[in-house]
């Protein structure tokens, strides 16, 4: 039995997550994460723990990453994403043997008739 099938059964009336309300995305400045301050890293995270409880998502700032590094980050998933398939499933995440590579589109899908749609955004 795939796992799929497995899961249509499962009674997920008591996921929050699912019937939660939100307007926007919580927007976090984790500037303080690694304050030495522990009141100041302790209230941070418990922020960061609501987002993920209520939401699931977040938006963070004042993170320290700097733009130049972003914008590289974002130009190397451009390019690769550029790729013909041959080439991006040399790091099928199924061939790698960890939890981490390229998935092909419909590869995540927790239903089998209703493919992800990661690349096409």
């Amino acid at each position: 039995m795939t796992l799929q099938a497995r899961t249509l059964t499962l009674d997920r009336s008591d996921l929050d997550a699912r019937t939660t309300r939100f307007d926007s995305l919580p927007v976090i400045d984790v500037g303080d994460l690694f304050s030495p301050d522990l009141a100041s890293s302790q209230a941070v995270a418990h922020t960061m723990g609501a987002a993920c409880r209520d939401v699931g998502f977040m938006y963070v700032v004042n993170h320290g990453i700097a733009q130049h590094d972003i914008d590289a980050v974002y130009a190397a998933a451009d390019a690769f994403y550029a790729l013909p398939d041959i080439a991006k499933q040399r790091y099928d995440i199924n061939r790698l043997g960890c939890h981490r590579g390229y998935v092909v589109i419909g590869g995540l899908a927790a239903d089998s008739h209703d493919a992800d749609a990661l690349e096409t955004q």
